[in-house]
């Protein structure tokens, strides 16, 4: 009797034991699945429809844990990806849009020249709007080279003697008529001579005085400054627009950077102050921007000075 009520009792435990167990193996195969197997499978079909063109998709963050760092590594490297896809859709509107008004000028001037007998003084008239628009063609297509070379890492410059004054100057004599409806003051230093690919460095310039007249409000001032400090020539163009947000400035240098109060940089290839900063470094200098919201944009740059002869 002993002995059966001994086999009852272990065979009562053996099933309580085995069913505890059956539980704790399903509680713990739900816990897996909810804590592992699911998280792993929405990071899947996130990538699966990301993959497939759908660049708004993101997963969700269930857990603050390993799965959940990848959740989140996953939605950042998708809303990166997103983003710079949209920017260059827009690079590629931009470049179509610089192009087709320089050759829908072109189109326009030959179609009147062939349209009627002219008088010589309006051939030549078109024939040198031709000219210009040409030249502007092909100046776009020399930045979209430098652009197209900075980012594959090819980027080289051609230095010899540049007075960076002299360029200055001739810059804002070339290009009054642009900046028409500003105040462009120039203040510049004798003997700031750097060694330098002038070509490059009026890029910048360009690029930097269309900025401050883009983004300020007509009949302002844009001040234009050169001078020596210790080895360095200085460059600084001010303006007297709405500034920049702190947030904006630390995006500013990335490739199609923009703050959220603009909708490009500056006219051209879209690639803006990325580029600009490169051009710079290649010439072992450093550009700054500083800028408060309501209070302008000062943008500084410092360049080596050459050698004394």
């Amino acid at each position: 009797m002993a002995a059966d009520h001994l086999r009852g009792t272990v065979r009562l435990w053996t099933l309580g034991l085995s069913a505890g167990t059956a539980v704790l193996l399903l509680s713990g195969a739900e816990e897996f699945i909810r804590r592992v197997v699911r998280p792993a499978l929405n990071v899947t079909r996130a990538a699966e429809a990301f993959g497939q063109g759908d660049f708004s998709v993101r997963t969700p963050i269930l857990y603050h844990d390993e799965l959940g760092a990848l959740a989140r590594t996953f939605n950042n490297m998708a809303r990166d990806i997103a983003d710079r896809e949209k920017d260059r859709l827009q690079f590629v509107a931009m470049v179509v849009h610089d192009l087709k008004n320089p050759m829908l000028a072109i189109d326009m001037a030959v179609r009147m020249l062939f349209a009627a007998q002219t008088a010589e003084e309006q051939r030549r008239s078109y024939l040198e709007g031709i000219r210009d628009e040409v030249a502007r063609v092909r100046g776009i297509i020399r930045d979209l080279t430098d652009d197209i070379q900075v980012v594959n890492g090819r980027f080289s410059i051609r230095k010899a003697e540049v007075d960076v004054s002299v360029l200055v100057q001739r810059f804002v004599e070339r290009q009054s008529r642009a900046f028409a409806d500003h105040d462009i003051t120039v203040n510049t230093e004798e003997g700031c001579i750097i060694q330098g690919d002038a070509e490059r460095i009026e890029r910048v310039l360009t690029n930097l005085v269309s900025n401050a007249v883009k983004y300020s409000p007509p009949n302002t001032r844009v001040a234009l400054q050169v001078e020596k400090r210790g080895s360095w020539a200085v460059l600084t163009v001010s303006d007297q627009g709405p500034g920049i947000a702190k947030e904006d400035l630390q995006v500013l240098f990335q490739p199609f950077g923009r703050g959220r109060s603009a909708h490009s940089l500056a006219e051209g290839t879209g690639m803006g102050l990325y580029v600009v900063k490169q051009i710079v470094e290649a010439h072992d200098g450093t550009i700054e921007i500083r800028s408060e919201p309501g209070h302008g944009v000062t943008c500084e740059i410092q360049l080596p000075l050459a050698p004394a002869a």
